[in-house]
């Protein structure tokens, strides 16, 4: 099993090497003789070879460096066993319970400015507010409960 596994690594690992689809050539461009630059004049947009250049050609200079063919199929496979790790298999743990928890829960104080202006919008648009009116009292009088005048 371990030399099993160890063969699947070393494949996984030449196929990511292989990967390296966005490379460029090291070497400088040369031009031939028809293609000589002059430099007092301007160059004429229209009448150049790059008026009929894509967007695409334009940001990578005219070389076109198709991704493999089995790439899509590669990003697929690895985002669905990553999903069905992560959704799945994976054990609940301290941090999902402590992300379910309410932002109200995380941030004291938070609620009660966040309802107010629940209430001003709603109230402007005609909108139900009776839910949020009730909420504030309920916190205005947890308020009063924790710190008596």
């Amino acid at each position: 099993m371990y030399s099993l596994s160890r063969v699947g690594f070393q494949r996984c690992f030449k196929i990511c090497q292989s990967l390296s689809c966005y490379s460029f050539p090291a070497s400088s461009r040369t031009y031939a003789s028809s293609d000589k630059i002059e430099d007092d004049k301007p160059v004429k947009f229209s009448a150049s070879k790059a008026a009929s250049w894509t967007g695409r050609q334009s940001i990578s200079g005219g070389a076109e460096d198709p991704a493999p063919w089995f790439q899509t199929y590669v990003v697929c496979l690895s985002m669905a066993v990553f999903l069905t790790y992560f959704l799945y298999l994976r054990e609940e743990n301290d941090v999902d319970d402590f992300l379910q928890r309410s932002i109200y829960d995380h941030v004291p104080g938070l609620e009660k400015p966040h309802l107010e202006t629940a209430l001003k919008y709603n109230k402007q648009y005609g909108l139900e507010t009776e839910a949020i009116e009730k909420r504030l009292e309920e916190i205005d009088s947890e308020a009063n409960i924790r710190s008596p005048k």
